[in-house]
């Protein structure tokens, strides 16, 4: 028998089972690759910098797709999903 089961959408569509999955990789889609030359710290601290308002709205979708799991409305969140295509949630039948 299928069941429903909550998945997650990063900024390139690419589907995760957690929240911290598809934060992880819409990080890791901004920071991209840090050149060895001038040291990890340095690169990073001027990405982080560069992309300051791109990092931000990652945490924050991030912090709101935990409190809607915390809270247990994904469900509801799913309907919101079905009229607004920037959210990064579903609900997908699981196969079993």
């Amino acid at each position: 028998m299928a069941t429903a089961g909550i998945g997650y959408f990063d900024h390139s569509g690419q589907f995760h089972k957690t929240p911290q999955d598809a934060t992880l990789h819409d990080l890791a889609e901004i920071l991209g690759r840090v050149g060895e030359r001038e040291g990890l710290a340095a690169g990073i601290a001027q990405i982080l910098l560069d992309r300051r308002v791109d990092i931000e709205k990652i945490f924050f979708e991030h912090d709101m797709m935990v409190a809607e799991v915390n809270a247990g409305r994904a469900g509801e969140e799913t309907e919101r999903h079905k009229h607004s295509p920037d959210e990064n949630i579903s609900v997908f039948p699981a196969h079993g």
